[in-house]
């Protein structure tokens, strides 16, 4: 089977550079005489020349050019199939757009995995975006979103329900990987409880509310710590947001309660760090995310949680396997983790409500359902 992905690869630091790196993992040794052709999609005016060897053709975020010149590439190769990792902020054009100049031009069964899709009224340029999914439908075989929000707003468009399938985001198996002495890295004792924080930050995230928490905690004097490695996106917004949030850490006086550092740790580092922790956080301020990897990796890490309410938590997790707080919360936040810290049983009972979700999260059973929908649009094309 000769396959073509559209994607953003390592050593981008993204999600879905991640996100498709994991499936390709467990996806491709299903696949028959699998032969992978990689079409990466760049940040920058440069050609990077530390992809992987599968990478064949590299476009430009912001050159029109570029897209139609792979269209011809991909057209010239003959895949069996096209899988495209679609994320408005991913490609170049107004909001996008070059995403569905390069869809229309491509002649291959296609298969587009939306990470994201405007679900609330007030999502940003929510008009151009369902332009983008209609204009697209007619070349695209099959949709897949993250969760059943996204499949029901494409179906408020006019789009098939039988062309969208709903597989939630993938996970590895963390809590069978190496862990490292966490306390001793960071100088804490034994007895620290850690409350755990990563990816790509931007305002959204909510992460001053979680350091609002923690002074309610130090006042207590209670064992906590709260450990954050987080990269900001790019733009000036989100370094201001890092800058606050440093700044806050200390008019509080919290530098000894909340361990906070620049950084987009390797996939070795993070998995370590996640099976060393207590409890992850995800305070998020924004309502619309379909999807998460970092809910679905604590999760499959047998990590409880406490989060906000936004889709994809409310589809992954109900109240017996998490810890739920209202948005913009801090003082929520403090009662769930002491919560986690004082009551053994209400904790133990969420490690095994996960126990119970995390053969659904894996990546070895996600690839599986993905391969059901390559077979089926291959067969049907």
């Amino acid at each position: 089977m000769k396959f073509c992905v559209i994607s953003s690869f390592p050593p981008k630091h993204c999600g879905i550079a991640e996100f498709n790196q994991d499936l390709m993992v467990e996806l491709l040794p299903l696949l028959s005489l699998p032969q992978l052709v990689s079409v990466a999609i760049n940040e920058g005016d440069e050609f990077i020349n530390s992809y992987p060897v599968d990478v064949r053709f590299q476009i430009r975020k912001n050159y029109l050019t570029d897209y139609l010149k792979a269209a011809d590439f991909i057209n010239s190769i003959k895949p069996d199939v096209v899988l495209l990792q679609h994320e408005f902020g991913l490609f170049g054009g107004y909001c996008g757009k070059y995403a569905l100049d390069l869809i229309q031009n491509i002649n291959k069964p296609i298969i587009c995995i939306l990470h994201t899709i405007p679900i609330k009224k007030y999502a940003h340029k929510p008009i151009t975006k369902k332009i983008f999914f209609l204009g697209a439908n007619p070349r695209v075989k099959k949709f897949i979103v993250i969760a059943p929000e996204g499949k029901t707003k494409l179906v408020s468009y006019g789009i098939s329900p039988g062309k969208i399938t709903i597989i939630s985001h993938g996970a590895p198996d963390i809590s069978t990987l190496k862990s490292f002495k966490l306390h001793q890295e960071l100088n804490l004792t034994p007895n620290d409880f850690i409350v755990f924080s990563f990816g790509l930050l931007h305002p959204r995230k909510g992460l001053d509310y979680a350091i609002l928490a923690m002074k309610d905690i130090a006042k207590q004097k209670i064992n906590c710590r709260l450990v954050i490695y987080a990269l900001p996106l790019r733009g000036k917004d989100n370094e201001a947001y890092f800058l606050k949030l440093k700044s806050l850490i200390r008019t509080l006086h919290l530098e000894q309660h909340i361990f906070f550092k620049r950084a987009y740790l390797s996939k070795e580092q993070l998995y370590a760090c996640i099976n060393a922790c207590d409890v992850g956080i995800l305070p998020y301020t924004y309502k619309s995310y379909i999807s998460s990897g970092v809910l679905s990796f604590f999760s499959a890490a047998l990590k409880p949680v406490i989060t906000t309410h936004f889709p994809y938590a409310d589809y992954l997790l109900n109240q017996d396997s998490t810890y739920f707080v209202p948005n913009r919360n801090s003082r929520a936040i403090t009662e769930g983790i002491i919560k986690y810290m004082t009551d053994k049983s209400f904790y133990q009972s969420v490690t095994a409500n996960l126990l119970r979700l995390k053969p659904s999260i894996l990546w070895k059973n996600k690839a599986k359902e993905y391969l059901q929908i390559i077979n089926e649009v291959i067969s049907s094309s």
